[in-house]
Parts: C-alpha cells; sequence; structure tokens
C-alpha cells in the first residue's frame, strides 16, 4: 500500500530483478530493482512515498514511474 494525497492505493510487484554490479565495491549491496503496478487512476509522479507492507513495515521508497502497457508501472530501485 503506498500513500499519497489521494489516500492510500494498492501497488502489486510485478517484478523483481538483481542488477548488474558493474564496478561496484564489494562493501556495496547488488542493486535490485523492483517493478509495481498500479491502480490506473491516480498515476504518481516521481517522488518519495510512503509504502506499508504486512512484513517489511512501513518504507520510504523513491517511485519512478515506467512506460504504462495496461497498467501504471512503478519503478524502485534498492541499493
Amino acid at each position: 500500500m503506498v500513500h499519497t494525497q489521494a489516500g492510500a492505493l494498492p501497488l502489486t510487484l510485478r517484478e523483481a530483478v538483481e542488477r548488474p554490479r558493474r564496478s561496484l565495491p564489494a562493501h556495496f549491496k547488488t542493486p535490485i530493482s523492483l517493478v509495481f503496478a498500479g491502480p490506473a487512476t491516480p498515476m504518481l509522479t516521481q517522488d518519495t512515498y510512503t509504502l506499508d507492507h504486512p512484513v517489511l513495515g512501513r518504507q520510504q521508497w523513491t517511485l519512478v514511474p515506467l512506460m504504462p502497457a495496461d497498467l501504471p508501472l512503478y519503478e524502485a530501485l534498492l541499493a
């Protein structure tokens, strides 16, 4: 669940992928891309949102809109 000015909106995890490490030093974590599907409206802009998860609890993540196909998609990159 993501919290916005329009209220709480459900997001569904569609994909989780490890990104290439490239030249990251060993003490850095491997980047992970999480892609979420959201409702058709409202469309979210790139921003930092509060997300609630039953296991992870409350988190602050930056979500970036991706080109929508059938549903709006948003990416969070965790590093």
